[in-house]
């Protein structure tokens, strides 16, 4: 699960997209990042503006809000804990698993003006 770049509304921490998805700093990270991902089998994006761009850049994304409420299925966490979890821009949140139980690693960067 990749998180979305930087957008205006996120810089000024408003919880719309404003309109206009990702602002020039958000796309040049966003490209920035790509070079460093592993391809994808497939790939999926929020609706949201912000993500469709990054998706664009990246082949894949997710609305940070998709991005807690898998952390709190796959985790089995008590859903308060949806709104305790912060996902920081263009990180990578990865879920690997055996014998029925999840390890996390939250926050890789993607790149280093992230």
């Amino acid at each position: 699960m990749i998180s979305p770049a930087l957008s205006p509304a996120l810089r000024e921490a408003r919880f719309d997209d404003g309109g206009g998805g990702l602002d020039a700093a958000g796309v040049r990270a966003a490209r920035s990042a790509a070079a460093g991902l592993r391809p994808a089998d497939r790939a999926a994006a929020s609706p949201s503006a912000r993500c469709r761009l990054t998706a664009e850049a990246l082949g894949l994304s997710a609305e940070p809000d998709v991005v807690r409420a898998l952390l709190v299925s796959a985790l089995g966490l008590p859903e308060p804990a949806f709104w305790r979890l912060d996902v920081r821009p263009l990180t990578a949140v990865e879920l690997s698993g055996r014998a029925g139980r999840w390890n996390l690693r939250v926050g890789t960067p993607l790149a280093a003006d992230s």
